[in-house]
């Protein structure tokens, strides 16, 4: 038989028990001040009920007045949680893009490399600092030109012969053949 029930500033929390409408007799709740969240139960004399008996709470909601509805609030928290698990899927899916775009990549290159061994050619540079040996560049430019024959020749001159060799890298070179009195001498 309870008519009127004041419960503002006791800093309480959690939310309005639904037990409270059961309580026909009731006509006045004041719950403001507190911390209270959530539903407000529905009880036909709270729908009219003044706003000052709600205020300063977390997150009231329901059929009074001055609240807004329940279903937008907690709409509110499902609208969260969808953005949340729609980041996590985007990222998931940009991270899955850059792995594969990475894995094509590297699989394009491991192809060319492949290719370039099956016919021979490589990357490397006969004659760069890191890998020049002397000896086997030599050797393979004499059997490039079949050890300086005339068909290899493109032009003889007054102290010398300048012959195309084209080296099993795939690397073409000028080679110069300089004749001299005691001996032959080539230049690179």
């Amino acid at each position: 038989m309870l008519e009127g029930l004041n419960l503002s500033h006791n800093t309480l929390n959690g939310s309005i028990p639904p037990s409270f409408q059961g309580m026909i007799s009731l006509s006045l709740l004041d719950v403001s001040y507190n911390k209270l969240e959530g539903p407000v139960p529905h009880i036909n004399f709270l729908e009219e009920a003044p706003i000052e008996w709600f205020v300063h709470n977390k997150k009231l909601c329901g059929t009074v007045r001055a609240l807004p509805p329940c279903d937008l609030t907690q709409k509110g928290g499902q609208g969260k949680k969808f953005k949340t698990i729609l980041l996590g899927i985007a990222s998931a899916a940009g991270i899955s893009i850059v792995f594969t775009v990475a894995l094509v990549a590297r699989q394009c290159k491991k192809k060319r490399y492949g290719e370039q061994r099956e016919n021979g050619v490589t990357d490397t540079k006969v004659f760069s600092v890191w890998n020049f040996e002397g000896g086997d560049a030599c050797k393979q430019i004499f059997e490039a030109t079949k050890y300086f024959n005339e068909t290899h020749c493109i032009v003889t001159g007054g102290n010398g012969s300048v012959y195309r060799t084209l080296l099993p890298t795939g690397e073409i070179f000028a080679v110069k053949k300089i004749h001299m009195m005691e001996y032959d001498e080539i230049i690179f």
